[in-house]
């Protein structure tokens, strides 16, 4: 199990973030034509989408999971029925989205530019989005990851090819970022609609009860809120900031190298995003298959990938000031400085292994109202910081809120009565949380020691991990190794 959990987590990292690592080579070339003011434009224009990024599906993802696991037999028949009301549905969704963007920057871009953007957000969603989301669940459902892969890496090396074109050859700036958003979206979503349609032969049903809606809407809406805090979190500060411009410290400038580090950080938490992809089914299976040791290895997984998050943040932190002074050599607008926003959101992002071992066994019982607690009142507590602190503190509050917040979305869901009864082990939520916070007040302030100080961190951290894992660690992974991925 573990080695299939790793090789398709990097796998899926490498293929879906074959524009990052692209686009992080092309950084010396590009930032030169690039300023604050195009990273704000694109950043908050991706945060108002996020807005509406939790009314994408009305919450029914898991639908098409549980259909899958639980009537395996005639899941198509069911997922035909929810692309047809989810294709209705899009084209209300997109007029909604496209409306917001509009909005927001009608008095900030020239009207050629807005109109040509808006277009180039709306045309995927109201189009291919939903077949590539379902086209990847299919396969990832299926342990199929090869084709999502694939399919991911081809779309990514357009994405790079475009971002070169508009951005270094066209400079385009900001809109090179659209453009090249908008050509991976699209090929995927071709891709994956020949897949869903063509090769699975799940054709959309429009033959549809108002019964059948209500029901699933029952089980689904309630996870709008869960979605929304991802939205909350992750996007919402951006939209804070836009509102407090000119007050405390917060400017296009410091908004935009903000996006900048935020970027960098996402990276990072793309790999976990990824370890999740792959778990979540496997995690499905055991509970479907009712495996007596679930919970043992759940937990065992659980602890092996919160080390790894631990030491992969801690160790980007601490150097993240040499990074962003070799990707912005070139750079004129002050973008380098952006490392000093990164530390406390490489830490952030070490959340996801205790928040996925509380909520995917939720999720298989569709127990959704537990969620509010633990998602959606992270998204809350995030919005009402930032809106409280920032006039104050400025930027770094953005920064320290969504710190705090997603610390409490991982630690919560162990210490709630109604989602702690199905984790009959212990996790150690607080003492996480507490190890977490203390390294990075310590990486904070350590990032600017002399790159000697850093590699002896560094060397020290190594000899610690591999003390571990010949004393214990590497008994617990031959005991997972032996879990059979179905």
């Amino acid at each position: 199990m573990l080695k299939f959990v790793f090789k398709n987590s990097l796998l899926y990292t490498f293929a879906n973030q074959i524009p990052m690592f692209a686009n992080l080579l092309l950084y010396p070339l590009i930032t030169e034509f690039l300023t604050a003011f195009d990273y704000f434009v694109f950043g908050t224009a991706m945060g108002y989408m996020g807005l509406f990024g939790m009314l994408a599906d009305l919450g029914m993802s898991p639908l098409f999971q549980n259909a899958f696991f639980k009537k395996e037999k005639h899941y198509r028949k069911f997922w035909s029925r929810y692309l047809g009301f989810l294709l209705l549905y899009k084209l209300f969704y997109g007029m909604v989205a496209g409306t917001m963007i509009w909005l927001v920057f009608r008095n900030e871009l020239p009207s050629d530019r807005l109109w040509l953007i808006i277009g180039l957000l709306v045309t995927p969603l109201v189009t291919f989005d939903l077949t590539r989301g379902v086209g990847m669940r299919l396969m990832q459902f299926k342990h199929k990851h090869r084709v999502v892969h694939l399919s991911t890496a081809i779309a990514g090396a357009l994405t790079v090819v475009t971002t070169f074109i508009t951005i270094y050859i066209m400079k385009l700036g900001y809109l090179g970022f659209f453009i090249s958003n908008f050509v991976s979206v699209i090929f995927q979503g071709i891709f994956f609609a020949f897949v869903i349609y063509g090769k699975e032969r799940i054709l959309p049903s429009f033959q549809l009860k108002r019964r059948q809606i209500k029901g699933w809407l029952k089980i689904s809406l309630p996870l709008v809120p869960h979605k929304f805090s991802d939205y909350l979190l992750t996007s919402s500060d951006r939209i804070v900031l836009d509102q407090y411009l000119g007050v405390s410290n917060v400017s296009t400038a410091t908004v935009g190298m903000y996006n900048v580090a935020y970027n960098f950080a996402s990276y990072f938490n793309s790999f976990s995003g990824q370890v999740n992809t792959v778990v979540s089914p496997i995690y499905f299976s055991l509970f479907r298959d009712k495996n007596p040791r679930v919970h043992l290895i759940i937990r065992q997984f659980t602890f092996i990938w919160l080390a790894f998050n631990y030491i992969a943040a801690t160790l980007a932190g601490l150097w993240s000031k040499e990074v962003f002074a070799f990707f912005f050599m070139n750079n004129n607008d002050g973008l380098e400085t952006a490392y000093k926003y990164t530390v406390f959101l490489f830490m952030a992002f070490c959340y996801r292994p205790l928040y996925v071992a509380s909520v995917e066994f939720v999720i298989f019982k569709e127990k959704t109202m537990s969620l509010f607690k633990i998602t959606t009142a992270a998204g809350i507590l995030n919005v009402v910081l930032n809106l409280a602190l920032v006039p104050i503190f400025g930027i770094e509050a953005a920064i320290f809120s969504t710190f705090l917040c997603y610390m409490y979305m991982g630690v919560s869901g162990h210490l709630f009565k109604d989602t702690k009864q199905y984790l009959p082990l212990p996790y150690y939520p607080l003492l996480v949380f507490a190890g977490v916070t203390l390294t990075g007040f310590f990486v904070y302030y350590a990032v600017e020691f002399h790159w000697l100080y850093k590699i002896g961190i560094s060397a020290l951290m190594g000899i610690g991990a591999v003390v571990y894992y010949l004393k214990k660690g590497k008994f617990v992974i031959r005991e997972i190794q032996q879990i059979r991925v179905k």
